[in-house]
């Protein structure tokens, strides 16, 4: 109808660490518009990515102070980092090169530039994440309705091969620590749920969620399963030998963090006692303007700018 509405605000987060009863404290990395942080394997570094300047760019933060270092200068969106197994690489969603977004990745330290991982001619990619060995990378094409999750090695025999591809919208996988199994969101049942299904195979897909799941994140030891269902944060207890099992939900904490997204906006620490989320500042809120009759008034100011 012509109205402009546009977000106004810093969109500020804090880090924090959440332990497993839902006390907070925060982290030495400073605010900013961070997204989607991830601990390194040694949990002495966090990865995030950071929204400035009509840009998205990834930045590594030291634990203890705080230390920032930027990780990407080129394109304009790079997002959704993650660590290689052995905290070496950086593993990220990226437009450079083209419209299109691909899987780029680079050294952790600096030391060489990024390398384009995986690229689908056509298809947008949305995220990627690399298999406890390193070998595999396992990645999502498309968002709302057109969502799929594939599979490729990185190096030899690199053909793609599919997860989850059916007409449902399947997104944020995650493979258990041990490599046999794979955890991804989909929203088969009409409302998002967790599932579980080996890996790489094709066998049988397990409920993990029940009443709604998001975003699934593995413990390190690969007993236990994390997902958020609305502000909760829910722990599913596993087996995953000789088959899989869910042999416990529970609800361990609820809050005012930033959870929802295509992609876990949060993480556990390696030595999987606390959580690694964001919460906004309340000095930093949001809002929403909205400018009736916007296009009249473009016209009326361009009719103005022409006139000499």
């Amino acid at each position: 109808n012509g109205s402009l509405a546009y977000v106004s605000g810093s969109g500020m987060a804090q880090a924090v660490s959440v332990d497993m009863r839902g006390a907070a404290r925060p982290i030495a990395v400073p605010p900013d518009r961070l997204t989607n942080p991830r601990f390194s394997p040694d949990g002495r570094r966090i990865l995030a990515d950071v929204v400035s300047g009509g840009r998205t760019d990834i930045w590594i933060y030291d634990v203890a102070s705080g230390a920032p270092r930027r990780v990407t200068t080129e394109g304009t969106l790079n997002n959704r980092p993650e660590w290689s197994p052995d905290g070496a690489r950086i593993l990220y969603r990226s437009n450079r090169g083209g419209d299109a977004t691909s899987i780029w990745w680079q050294p952790a330290d600096g030391s060489g530039k990024a390398e384009q991982l995986v690229a689908w001619p056509g298809k947008e990619l949305w995220e990627g994440v690399l298999t406890p060995d390193g070998q595999t990378v396992v990645f999502r094409t498309g968002t709302i309705g057109t969502a799929d999750i594939w599979y490729r090695r990185v190096t030899g025999d690199t053909a793609v091969h599919g997860i989850a591809t059916t007409p449902a919208t399947e997104y944020t996988p995650r493979v258990s620590p041990d490599g046999r199994w794979i955890a991804y969101s989909s929203d088969e049942s009409r409302i998002n749920q967790v599932y579980v299904r080996p890996f790489p195979g094709l066998g049988a897909q397990f409920p993990v969620s029940v009443g709604g799941g998001n975003t699934p994140v593995w413990s390190r030891d690969g007993r236990r399963i994390f997902y958020y269902v609305g502000n909760q944060i829910v722990a599913a207890s596993v087996n995953t030998t000789p088959t899989f099992s869910v042999t416990a939900r529970d609800i361990l904490f609820s809050g005012d963090y930033f959870l929802n997204g295509g992609h876990a906006n949060f993480d556990v620490s390696p030595d999987g006692k606390s959580f690694l989320m964001l919460r906004t500042l309340s000095a930093s809120r949001e809002e929403i303007i909205v400018i009736p009759d916007w296009k009249a008034e473009l016209r009326a100011g361009v009719k103005r700018a022409s006139q000499p």
